[in-house]
């Protein structure tokens, strides 16, 4: 599977939180085809009162005194590396509304001394619930995404047995959630025939109903 050739962003965090919470946490999957030791990661509050953290958990590596911080935003650099790093962001809410779905913040990829962005920015959402149910099916999607990047890691690895078995994983999750969009496309990796590049990519990178 090839890499997108702009630089991408995935996240991966569990929406739902009791009514009681005001803690917020997401991880963040940074995709550069190419090292770029200008871009740098922006992310701009929306519900979020503050960040409490950000840190680079893959691999690791961390320095506080490089990010740029202003009353609306903050910027992290990201330096000088080409492939595939994991992060994860820490935020602080301010109060909304129950059983509503809320943007806490935005992230994108900004270089340049005028914070020109680098292609899409990606919504970080948050849904106050009482219900145990919802939090309960939130699992059942995480576990979903888990098992569907396994499945195109183990892919790009050349380990297309262990591919497999994760996205028939994938699809067994995402049957019990109801996402039917996402049962279709990870049809096409298990069908028992040859898997297209374009099939990875379609799968992987917008899992349905996601936020």
């Amino acid at each position: 599977m090839q890499m997108s050739e702009r630089p991408d962003l995935v996240l991966r965090h569990d929406p739902f939180l009791p009514p009681s919470e005001h803690e917020l946490r997401t991880r963040l999957e940074v995709r550069l085809p190419e090292p770029q030791p200008d871009l740098r990661l922006r992310i701009r509050l929306r519900l979020a009162k503050r960040v409490r953290l950000v840190r680079r958990i893959d691999p690791p590596a961390f320095d506080d005194e490089a990010v740029r911080r202003t009353a609306g935003h903050i910027e992290v650099p990201l330096g000088d590396w080409s492939g595939t790093r994991e992060y994860e962001i820490g935020f602080e809410l301010g109060p909304g509304p129950q059983e509503e779905d809320l943007q806490a913040a935005l992230v994108d990829l900004v270089r340049g001394e005028f914070a020109r962005a680098v292609g899409p920015a990606r919504a970080v959402k948050v849904h106050w619930t009482a219900d145990p149910g919802a939090a309960s099916l939130s699992r059942v999607r995480s576990d979903l995404v888990d098992a569907l990047w396994s499945g195109c890691e183990a892919y790009e690895s050349g380990d297309l047995a262990q591919a497999e078995l994760r996205w028939q994983e994938a699809r067994t999750l995402a049957r019990h959630s109801g996402d039917d969009d996402s049962v279709q496309r990870l049809n096409r990796l298990v069908a028992g025939r040859q898997v297209r590049a374009e099939d990875v990519i379609e799968a992987g990178r917008t899992p349905g109903r996601w936020p």
